[in-house]
């Protein structure tokens, strides 16, 4: 049976050459989205420092040394990072009492998270300015944004604060040397792209009305992209959307009165309707559309497309069976050709909404 259905598979010019250049145009849509990196998480809002603030403030160089990550899911948003916190400043400043506030309120807790140890400080003097590091374990949950899921890459951002201090008193200077990961940080399905670090101010309006009504306190942003390497939810999601597609799609290679292509393409939208039980449970619990939403909505409004299709073919081969041969060859070589034409319009229709689902 198996064989006779392959049989009836017939691929016109038009048909090949669709098929060919969709090939061809996703291959290398796919190459492109692949060499770029893709990540929709915000950072927190830091403002920069003005110069003259700068030189009455207490200038305090930041830096963290990532050890590792002993807690690591983008999917959940839920971190613990084991890092080395270090403070240089010049030993003739005030600096030094600033930073016994910033440890002594536990300042050095990331935002929305849990300062799990703090080491005593380690203090060294380096000709005339002091090294202090602090080794700390700490947990924080962020709000990451799953707009490409399962393909998108993630920057994970590291705030460090101090609100014991405000922006003129207590001033943090970094540089991109003085935030480094350790050599053994290896994290399953994620790869180091870059890291950027970003100094200044964070600012809280106390008054809606009154833009005096502020505070503002020093801030360190630290920064990590990540890029998406791992191909288990790719494959487990993409892979199957795609089979029962291209099953679909094969109802209009078909014969035009093979009774066979109704059958296909009848299997293949509850199919894949039903899959959509799959992507739910793999998906993170989110309020807008992911990448893996926008090509499910697509096959399935490809597939409802060619099931109407179809429809219609049934419905005018049974009522044309009546007329006369002639009327009905020619009625059959019309269908025929607006097939080719659903075929090649369909692929084109998946290409540009492949194209939009990486841009939207």
């Amino acid at each position: 049976m198996f064989l006779g259905l392959v049989t009836t598979f017939r691929l016109t010019k038009i048909q090949l050459s669709s098929l060919l250049i969709t090939i061809i145009y996703l291959t290398g849509l796919t190459f492109l989205q692949d060499r770029r990196f893709i990540a929709e998480d915000k950072a927190p809002k830091i403002y920069a420092v003005d110069e003259k603030v700068k030189r009455l403030a207490s200038v305090v160089h930041v830096g963290i040394h990532v050890n590792s990550f002993p807690v690591f899911s983008f999917d959940q948003g839920i971190f613990t990072i084991d890092a080395t916190v270090w403070f240089r400043y010049p030993s003739a400043t005030e600096a030094l009492d600033s930073l016994d506030q910033f440890t002594l309120y536990n300042s050095l807790i990331q935002q929305n998270g849990k300062l799990l140890y703090r080491s005593d400080p380690i203090i060294k003097l380096i000709d005339d300015e002091v090294l202090v590091c602090y080794h700390i374990q700490t947990t924080f949950k962020l709000t990451v944004n799953h707009k490409y899921f399962p393909i998108g890459d993630h920057t994970l951002h590291l705030l460090l604060q101090n609100k014991s201090a405000t922006a003129r008193e207590l001033c943090f200077v970094s540089d991109p040397q003085s935030f480094s990961l350790s050599t053994n940080v290896s994290i399953h399905e994620w790869k180091l792209k870059d890291t950027q670090v970003k100094t200044g101010y964070v600012q809280s309006n106390l008054h809606i009305e009154d833009p005096a009504a502020q505070i503002s306190y020093p801030a360190a942003l630290f920064s990590i992209d990540f890029e998406n390497v791992g191909f288990r939810y790719a494959g487990a999601l993409y892979l199957p959307m795609l089979i029962i597609f291209l099953i679909g799609l094969l109802s209009l290679l078909l014969g035009i009165d093979d009774p066979s292509r109704l059958s296909l393409i009848t299997g293949a939208v509850p199919s894949l309707v039903l899959f959509r039980l799959v992507i739910n449970a793999a998906s993170p619990v989110v309020g807008y559309a992911m990448h893996v939403d926008l090509i499910f909505y697509m096959f399935v409004i490809l597939l409802l497309i060619v099931l109407l299709f179809q429809v219609y073919v049934v419905l005018t081969i049974n009522r044309t069976k009546v007329l006369a041969k002639e009327l009905y060859s020619a009625v059959v070589e019309k269908l025929q050709l607006t097939s080719d034409l659903v075929f090649s319009s369909v692929l084109f229709m998946m290409m540009i909404l492949v194209t939009y689902s990486f841009y939207f």
